[in-house]
């Protein structure tokens, strides 16, 4: 390959790679921050159910994924190998779903 072609091959090569970088960069919210705390404690969890007390900031030391389509869903990992999700249509309004998921796939509606 001469040289007029390898000169112009590089900027292609440094772009493309460029590209790929940028497309698999994490895209975390807030709450997902290195410094979030990574399992809720089920005493934790069994607290804010008997008090009726929840919304969209009870958990906001602790990371999340957000999973929801359509509505608001944010899944929780929970000590024990529980998850806690907590749904709802609005995040300015209180949320309408906490369940609470067992390791084999079982769910426990928190809010009723």
């Amino acid at each position: 390959m001469n040289k007029a072609k390898k000169v112009m091959l590089l900027p292609l090569v440094l772009f493309g790679l460029f590209a790929l970088l940028s497309a698999c960069g994490s895209s975390r919210s807030p709450s997902e921050s290195s410094s979030a705390l990574s399992a809720i404690p089920l005493d934790e969890v069994n607290a804010v159910t008997e008090k009726k007390a929840l919304d969209w900031n009870t958990f906001k030391n602790y990371k999340h994924r957000d999973i929801g389509s359509g509505v608001y869903l944010r899944e929780y990992e929970v000590e024990g190998g529980r998850k806690l999700q907590i749904g709802g249509a609005d995040l300015k309004a209180a949320p309408t779903q906490m369940r609470l998921l067992d390791s084999e796939g079982g769910s426990t509606d928190l809010l009723k």
